[in-house]
Parts: C-alpha cells; sequence; structure tokens
C-alpha cells in the first residue's frame, strides 16, 4: 500500500521537539520495506530522478510521525532504499508538554545519618526567574510605633522593680517628681523652709532620681508583657503616684510557621534560592540542600523586656539554620546615669557655705562695726545668694530629665 511522505532539509538541537514546516518539503509515494520497523523503518521511493537525495528528515502525515533519515541506497534506476530513524522528540511533542511526570532523583545519607536529595548537575536554561513571597508577623502582634518604657527602679515598696509604661506614665512620673520641688519652693518660703528641704526632703528628692537605675524605650506594646499586673511605682521612699505594669516574668516568646512558597514539587527545587527577612535581624540564606523536602519555616521569637533584646531561632526541615539577637532598646534621658544627681549635693553645700561665710562676716562685723545691723547684713548677703546658686542647681538638672 502506497502511503505520502515529505521529505526535506532541518537543523535543530539534538533534544528538540521542534516540528518544522513541511509545507515546501518534497512529495513522493512510497512503499514499506517488508518486515519494517515502525521506530526504525526502511521505505522504497520508486519515482524519484536525479542527484542522490541530500535530505536528513521525513514526514509521515497518516502516522504523524518524524523520522531522521540514516542511510540513503539506490537499488535501481529511479528507486531509492531510505532508511531511518523516528524523532521521538518531534512525534510525541505534544505528549511531552502536557505530562506531569518528572525526572526524580534519587538520595544519598551521609556518616551523620542525615538524607539529602542528589543534586542535578545539569546546565541550566537561562530564564527570567520566578519569584513567590510568603509572610507572617513573628512578634505575634507586638510591634507598636508608639513603644513602652521600661523602667528598672529600686522602691521602698518591694525593693527591685522592673515596670512597663506608656508615653503618658513616664511623662506623668517625671513631672511628679518636678512639682514635688516646686510645690517646696514657693515664693513665700522662708530661708528656714527652704533649709529644712534640702536638708530633709533631699534624702527624698536624691534617692528618687538616683532610685532610677535604667530606663529604656522598646517599639513593643506593654499590652504583651507576660502576665502583667499594675502597681504603684516608688522610687525610693518616693510615691510617684504612677501606676504601671510591673514586669515579672521578663521573656516573651513567639512561635510562627511560614509555609514556604515552592513553586515546584520535583528536583527544581534545587534550583532555586530561599531567603528569609526578619525585623531587626536582617535578611538570611537558607540552605536548599537541606531543606528542599521542608513544606515550612519555623521561627521562635523571643524578647527580654528588661535589656529589650530579642533573639531569633529559625528551623527548617529538622535543621536549625539560624540563630541572631539584637538590640532593640534606645536608652531614654532619666535615672542617675542622666541626671547629675550630685547638683541637689551641691546646691545644699553652696546654702551651708554661704552660712559659714555668714559666720565669718559676723565675726568680722563685731570686729569692725561691733553692730548688730553688720551681722545680719553679712548673713543675708553672703547666705541668700549661695543658698538661690543652690537651688538653681538643684532644680535645672530635674526640668532637663523631662523633655
Amino acid at each position: 500500500m502506497a502511503r505520502t511522505a515529505y521529505f526535506g532539509k532541518i537543523y535543530k538541537k539534538f533534544n528538540s521537539t521542534l516540528q518544522p514546516d513541511y509545507s515546501g518539503w518534497s512529495e513522493y509515494d512510497i512503499v514499506f520495506k517488508q518486515g519494517f520497523d515502525v521506530d526504525n523503518p526502511t521505505i522504497i521511493l520508486s519515482n524519484y530522478g536525479g542527484d542522490p537525495p541530500t535530505w536528513n528528515q521525513f514526514y509521515l502525515p497518516d502516522t504523524a510521525a518524524w523520522y531522521w533519515i540514516t542511510a540513503c541506497k539506490a537499488i535501481a534506476n529511479g528507486r531509492w532504499e531510505i532508511s531511518g530513524t523516528m524523532d521521538v522528540l518531534a512525534t510525541y511533542k505534544a505528549a511531552i508538554l502536557i505530562t506531569d511526570c518528572y525526572i526524580e532523583y534519587g538520595y544519598n545519607q551521609d556518616a551523620s545519618g542525615a538524607v539529602y536529595r542528589l543534586p542535578d548537575v545539569r546546565q541550566n536554561v537561562s530564564q527570567v526567574p520566578q519569584i513567590a513571597k510568603a509572610s507572617a508577623d513573628i512578634t505575634g502582634g507586638a510591634i507598636n510605633p508608639v513603644g513602652a518604657y521600661i523602667l528598672s527602679a529600686v522602691g521602698s515598696n518591694n525593693g527591685v522593680q522592673t515596670y512597663g509604661l506608656v508615653t503618658h506614665e513616664i511623662q506623668r512620673l517625671v513631672n511628679k517628681v518636678n512639682d514635688d520641688i516646686k510645690s517646696a519652693l514657693e515664693p513665700d518660703a522662708t530661708i528656714e523652709d527652704v533649709m529644712r528641704y534640702f536638708t530633709i526632703n533631699n534624702v527624698l528628692q536624691g534617692s528618687a532620681i538616683s532610685s532610677i537605675k535604667s530606663c529604656v524605650w522598646v517599639p513593643l506594646t506593654v499590652q504583651k508583657i507576660p502576665n502583667a499586673t499594675t502597681k504603684r511605682v516608688y522610687l525610693g521612699d518616693f510615691d510617684t503616684g504612677v501606676d504601671a505594669y510591673e514586669i515579672t516574668q521578663p521573656l516573651y516568646t513567639v512561635k510562627t510557621s511560614i509555609a514556604i512558597p515552592w513553586q515546584v514539587a520535583d528536583w527544581r527545587r534545587m534550583n532555586c534560592q530561599l531567603s528569609l527577612y526578619l525585623p531587626y535581624n536582617g535578611t538570611i540564606t537558607i540552605p536548599i540542600d537541606q531543606c528542599n523536602n521542608a513544606a515550612t519555616v519555623d521561627i521562635t521569637w523571643v524578647f527580654e523586656w528588661i535589656t529589650g533584646t530579642c533573639t531569633v531561632r529559625v528551623d527548617c526541615a529538622g535543621y536549625t539554620v539560624y540563630t541572631g539577637s539584637s538590640s532593640l532598646a534606645a536608652t531614654y534621658a532619666i535615672g542617675s546615669s542622666n541626671v547629675p544627681v550630685g547638683n541637689f549635693v551641691s546646691g545644699v553645700s553652696s546654702v551651708v557655705s554661704g552660712a559659714v561665710k555668714a559666720g565669718t562676716g559676723i565675726l568680722s562685723g563685731v570686729a569692725t562695726a561691733g553692730t548688730a545691723g553688720a551681722f545680719a547684713g553679712a548673713f543675708m548677703s553672703g547666705g541668700v545668694t549661695d543658698i538661690m546658686s543652690g537651688v538653681q542647681q538643684a532644680i535645672s538638672p530635674v526640668v532637663q530629665c523631662a523633655g
């Protein structure tokens, strides 16, 4: 039975599914040689004349099959015997493109017992990279742009305590200390009142500022302090009148799993790059060779409320791929390290120094003037001036720390 075949010459890569346009090829009637192999047939071309053919491929439309020509032999005048082998990539192109099959590489086990997928070492074909993303809040909703102030202080109510305060609470605390000083130094206060304040009540006010051991700001909400209860803030013996969250459990822990947005489910994962951005820690790279079978990246985020330090651990496919820490705390200008409490003492010393100078004036007055007026003049002019200087030194640092 005669069949129609198209003969032509093409150039393409060896592993190519290209199906060339055969509309311009030479068309001939052919018959198969008896006992032919459909994958490697031999056909008889009877009506060909002229120079030996230079084709390298033929196409059979009846079976939609493409063949590479492997041999061409003249067997009689005008008769040629042509052998070919099927171009399976071109013939089965449609099936190849729609199949969900893939080449699966095996596994290898190292000395530690860990199992790895054998890598694909073939050269990648250049293409535009495809990017997929997935995200989650690893802090459990703790991040807050307003933030919180972490105050550590010594108080008479229960020793050393650490508190979490919001902005208006820390302002009230500072203003309470300032207002107590100002109310004690009213314009109608006598010299004796001022002296009494700085000699007796100075113990309260000096220890109030000195009792603050540290104060930092962190970008987290106080609502995330574990098992927090409100408690009155004392600075030494001084009652600030401010109620704040007491920090008794300083560790705040959040565990989060993020689904890896794999775009393929086979060996092609080995050609991917997996990166993870961690707030305040930066971007890390997760090793594909160990984690290409993982479905999620597991993140443990721990924040320590006293020092303001966060620690992160990243696990994937049973491996710990990253550990790191960073400080989120910014020092706030309040406390014995920021406020020169010594100026209080300096102010009081100036007051005492003024009295001593007045005493000298008294003795000098007795020797020269011999009148009581000289005693009072020397005392008032020297003592009051130094008292005012001492008050200015005492008050100024407290006002500055309010900012």
